[in-house]
């Protein structure tokens, strides 16, 4: 095979131009795609360690980049629901109920914060009741004897 010369003219002109550009757009997507999904891999790992924090701040970082990202919004209620259940555990209350009610906005339906919450609500009751019941040991005057 011999090619004729207008094969050959345009090879060279293809050789003298170089590659074609590449779209720089379209690497920058790809590139944030996939830290995306980085982001996200990292986020569902730390919540299978039981890293709670650590899952959520790598979900943020998913939800920044895609804020219409399912899998990040379950994800970080699932670990605002772990964490309120380790406070709630350890009666730290207030800390429970932020927990909880963070978890709620991300997941509006999570069936098993509205459980946490009622139970929240029982147990603070249950603390005001002991609080006054010491308040009201400790502050009457003693009885006096009687004659």
């Amino acid at each position: 095979y011999q090619p004729d010369q207008a094969e050959i003219e345009s090879t060279a002109v293809a050789i003298e131009a170089g590659p074609d550009p590449v779209d720089v757009t379209q690497t920058e997507e790809v590139e944030a795609v996939d830290q995306v999904a980085g982001y996200r891999e990292s986020g569902i790992s730390l919540y299978n360690e039981q890293q709670y924090e650590d899952a959520i701040v790598e979900m943020q970082k998913v939800l920044s980049a895609a804020p219409d990202d399912t899998t990040a919004t379950e994800y970080i209620a699932r670990s605002y629901v772990q964490l309120g259940k380790a406070h709630l555990a350890a009666d730290r209350l207030i800390d429970a109920k932020t927990a909880i009610t963070t978890a709620l906005d991300y997941d509006s339906t999570c069936g098993e914060c509205q459980d946490m919450l009622g139970q929240l609500r029982g147990r603070e009751a249950e603390s005001f009741r002991s609080a006054g019941e010491r308040f009201t040991t400790h502050s009457l005057p003693p009885k006096m004897a009687a004659p």
